[in-house]
């Protein structure tokens, strides 16, 4: 089984004084809030992404720059994910937040995917050497480097964050065209078929039931297997209200 990749992302939100932090360690992500008496000011993020395999590590972290270029997006995402190779219609209009936006993003080419498991609308957005993934209530999102998103090893995994329900997880990603018999493996042992939409796909899962561990899929004849980095102790440790 390949190296899996390991996603280290901070994003920050702020709202009515309030910040949150939502810390993505591992490809897991918790959401942390503090106080802020101080005027709303916006929260800088900062994203590494690192691949961690036999002989040391590669930092791919992105600086902050101009929006994508090249039309917007790259042949190489255009002939690997069909959902920019779609004209334009309305609901493809978002914009980049904070996150992308630090990487590039460019709303302008911006994709609808699919809708997220509570129904808001979810996009993928070309950037600078990477592809983002956003929603409109900000649960879910993140951009991951093009060999990340051509191989599809980009599973993240939310475990306590403001909107998603404290009696369940959530596992969401990219996925390139040509990607067969994509399932989500459970910790039980079982399996279900994996809805993808729009090369995008998000699932929830209680708790209490057998967690979902892994994305199984076939790609170029080779079989695959993504961690989901869903801890082990997540239904025993469920967020607080």
């Amino acid at each position: 089984m390949r190296t899996p990749r390991r996603n280290i992302t901070l994003l920050g939100r702020v709202a009515a004084g309030l910040v949150t932090l939502l810390l993505v360690v591992g490809g897991v992500s918790y959401a942390v809030a503090a106080d802020s008496s101080d005027d709303v000011v916006p929260v800088v993020p900062a994203t590494a992404v690192k691949t961690e395999a036999v002989g040391g590590s590669r930092d791919a972290t992105a600086a902050p720059g101009a929006r994508a270029e090249v039309g917007g997006v790259s042949a190489e995402i255009a002939d690997a994910f069909d959902v920019f190779r779609l004209p334009a219609k309305p609901r493809d209009r978002t914009e980049a937040d904070f996150f992308s936006a630090r990487f590039g993003a460019n709303p302008e080419f911006a994709r609808f995917a699919r809708f997220s498991p509570d129904g808001a609308a979810m996009h993928l957005l070309p950037a600078n050497g990477m592809v983002c993934l956003q929603s409109s209530t900000r649960i879910e999102g993140g951009c991951v480097d093009v060999e990340s998103a051509l191989s599809g090893d980009n599973a993240e995994a939310i475990v306590c964050a403001p909107g998603l329900p404290h009696d369940q997880v959530e596992v969401f990603g990219i996925l390139p065209d040509g990607v067969v018999d994509a399932k989500v493996g459970f910790a039980d042992g079982t399996s279900a078929p994996l809805d993808v939409q729009g090369n995008v796909y998000a699932l929830r899962s209680p708790r209490q039931r057998a967690l979902p561990t892994a994305i199984q899929f076939t790609l170029a004849g080779e079989k695959r297997m993504i961690a989901t980095n869903v801890p082990r102790d997540a239904g025993s440790e469920p967020c607080g209200s």
